[in-house]
């Protein structure tokens, strides 16, 4: 994967991802908190700062910490 993966005050930002590409964020105890899909090869999704979140994107999974 060649996704690039930010996070500032309480945004995640996941850029590089090929346009529809479908990512769905969770909480720490496995809750969906929300899905998207890719356009103009980004998305974007608001968490709590110093929260834990699970990002899958496609078959992989990143763990980050919001800041």
């Amino acid at each position: 994967m060649c996704a690039k993966l930010s996070s500032s005050c309480g945004l995640i930002y996941i850029n590089k991802l090929n346009e529809g590409k479908k990512v769905m964020a969770y909480s720490a105890d496995g809750r969906l908190l929300a899905s998207k899909k890719a356009t103009g090869g980004s998305v974007h999704f608001q968490a709590k700062t110093g929260s834990v979140i699970l990002l899958k994107i496609g078959n992989e999974t990143i763990t980050t910490i919001v800041k």
